[in-house]
């Protein structure tokens, strides 16, 4: 199971990250530089303006922008995409694992017994 849920990590690990980045669209490169962009009224303004939503006022807003950016555009995000790629190996290493430690008989077995639980001698109903 661990193998499995490795294998798992690696493909699905960037697919979320692709999902958030297709969802967030440009509202993540759209942020103020700073959090000290709030305390110039004038850039405030514009951001009251720019950032807000019917889900959630400016500053709500950009926090979660901010939380998004650093899960897929920032140093951590990277460095934690990686680690996700490759803390158990390479691909084809945590793939080998996994399949090497997979219960092909059990498996199998399962296979047959629902093979088996099929009647070809019977006639069909009417």
């Amino acid at each position: 199971m661990l193998y499995s849920a490795q294998v798992l990590t690696q493909q699905m690990y960037p697919k979320i990250l692709n999902s958030l980045r297709e969802l967030a669209g440009g509202g993540m490169i759209m942020l103020p530089s700073s959090v000290a962009d709030f305390a110039n009224p004038e850039i405030a303004a514009m951001i009251e303006k720019t950032q807000q939503s019917p889900a959630a006022n400016s500053h709500d807003r950009v926090k979660f922008y901010k939380l998004a950016w650093d899960a897929v555009g920032s140093e951590f995000g990277s460095r934690h995409h990686q680690y996700e790629m490759f803390y158990a190996g390479a691909t084809f290493v945590t793939k080998g694992h996994s399949f090497r430690t997979y219960d092909w008989g059990k498996a199998g077995g399962i296979v047959q017994s629902m093979l088996d639980s099929y009647d070809l001698d019977s006639k069909p109903a009417a």
